[in-house]
């Protein structure tokens, strides 16, 4: 009996030390992260457009066969486009990026984040924006209080009490 055991052990032995010295494989690579990927030419992967009371907003807006697809944003009073997506770790991404334009005369725009469905408190970035063209904008997380958090939103809200002109905004992602 011990004799079978022995030879067992002997043959199971070469098999035990080959995975014990075998390289443990290579992780398999993650995924590409979509929801960095806010809008385009259309919404990325999970996000959606949520109207606001007194504002339209129009998606993959054609204009005049121009390769950009933006969005057209028609604010009323305080008014705002609502991005939204289910809640999702901003830790990986340090800024957020996006261009936007207006036509007919100059405005603020404000960005905000939400976290929990609800803007943060005391954190928002206003972008002055005049008419003559793409301005690229780039800024923190953290001036939004979006970093390192579970975001489910950003608002890109007309920074007046008074209706304001429409504004186009395209290529909006975040940056890691």
């Amino acid at each position: 009996m011990k004799a079978l055991i022995a030879a067992a052990t002997a043959l199971l032995l070469p098999t035990a030390a080959l995975a014990q010295t075998s390289p443990a494989p290579a992780p398999a690579a993650p995924a590409a992260d979509s929801v960095a990927n806010i809008y385009g030419t259309a919404l990325g992967p999970g996000w959606q457009s949520w109207p606001w009371t007194g504002t339209t907003s129009e998606l993959s807006l054609d204009l005049n066969g121009s390769a950009r697809k933006p969005i057209k944003v028609q604010p009323g009073s305080w008014g705002a486009l609502y991005l939204h997506h289910d809640p999702f770790d901003t830790t990986p991404y340090r800024g957020i990026t996006f261009l936007i334009q207006v036509v007919s005369a100059p405005m603020k725009v404000q960005v905000i984040g939400l976290v929990g469905g609800k803007p943060v408190p005391g954190k928002s970035k206003v972008i002055e924006v005049a008419p003559g063209g793409w301005k690229k904008v780039e800024f923190s997380l953290a001036d939004i209080g979006a970093d390192k958090v579970q975001l489910d939103g950003l608002w890109f809200q007309n920074f007046s009490a008074e209706p304001g002109p429409a504004f186009y905004i395209t290529e909006i992602s975040l940056v890691e």
